[in-house]
C-alpha cells in the first residue's frame, strides 16, 4: 500500500492521535490543535518530543524517513511536509527499522541544555500535579518540588524512556542523589551523558558501514 494514498488531512490525523496516545507523549487535547500551531510553544514540545513523533509515524506506516534535524519542523503542517517528502523510501520490516530508526536518531541528535530542561520539567509537572512554567530552572527537587526517594527514581526512569537511553552503572552515581540538589545541576548531567553517548553511538555506525 503506497502512502501516497493518504490524504494530509489523515497523516495530520495520524499525528494528533500519536500525541494524544503515545506513551512517552500523551497529550490529551492534541485532537484540538490547528495545523498551524506551534508544537513547541503550544505544547512545549521539545526536538524529542517532535523526534518520538516522526519516529512514531515511521513505526505506522513502515517507512524510513532517514531525517537527522528536527529543528525546522514545528507544526503539525511542518510533520506532513516532512513525511511526505519521504515518500518512495524503500520499506524495511518493522523490527529492523526501529532499530536503525533508533540508532539513528540517538547517533544524530545534538542534545542542548535548553530541551533537556524542557523536558525534565515537562515529565516533573505530570508527575507532581504541576504545569511546566511553574517549576524554576533550579528548583530543588526536595524543598521546590517535594521529591522524595520514589520520585526521584522514577524521574530518572521517565528520563531514560523519553531519551531512549539506559544509564550505565558505573554513571548512575551521578544522577541518583538528585535530591541533595536542583534541577538545572541534573539537566547539565544529563545533557553532557546525552551527547556522549550520541557521539558513541554515531561512532559505532560508522564503523559498521
Amino acid at each position: 500500500m503506497s502512502i501516497k494514498h493518504f490524504s494530509k488531512e489523515e497523516i495530520i490525523a495520524v499525528a494528533k492521535d500519536i500525541i494524544k496516545n503515545d506513551t512517552f507523549i500523551g497529550i490529551p487535547d492534541a485532537d484540538k490543535l490547528s495545523p498551524n500551531a506551534s508544537l513547541r510553544e503550544t505544547l512545549d514540545f521539545t526536538s524529542l518530543d517532535i523526534a518520538e513523533l516522526l519516529v512514531a509515524l515511521e513505526e505506522k506506516y513502515n517507512v524510513n524517513m532517514e531525517w537527522a534535524d528536527t529543528g525546522n519542523i514545528d507544526t503539525l503542517n511542518d510533520v506532513y511536509d516532512a513525511f511526505i517528502t519521504s515518500i518512495g523510501k524503500t520499506r524495511k520490516s518493522t523490527t529492523t527499522l526501529n532499530t536503525i530508526q533508533k540508532q539513528n536518531r540517538n547517533a544524530h541528535m545534538k542534545y542542548t541544555k535548553q530541551d533537556v530542561v524542557s523536558t525534565a520539567k515537562t515529565i516533573i509537572a505530570r508527575t507532581q500535579g504541576l504545569k511546566p512554567n511553574q517549576i524554576a530552572d533550579k528548583a530543588y527537587f526536595v524543598s521546590d518540588l517535594n521529591f522524595d526517594s520514589v520520585d526521584a527514581v522514577e524521574f530518572i526512569t521517565k528520563m531514560e524512556e523519553h531519551y531512549n537511553i539506559v544509564i550505565e552503572s558505573q554513571d548512575f552515581d551521578n544522577f541518583s542523589r538528585i535530591l541533595t540538589t536542583n534541577l538545572d545541576v541534573i539537566c547539565d548531567k544529563f545533557c553532557n551523558y546525552l551527547n556522549t553517548k550520541a557521539q558513541t553511538n554515531k561512532t559505532l555506525l560508522q564503523k559498521q558501514k
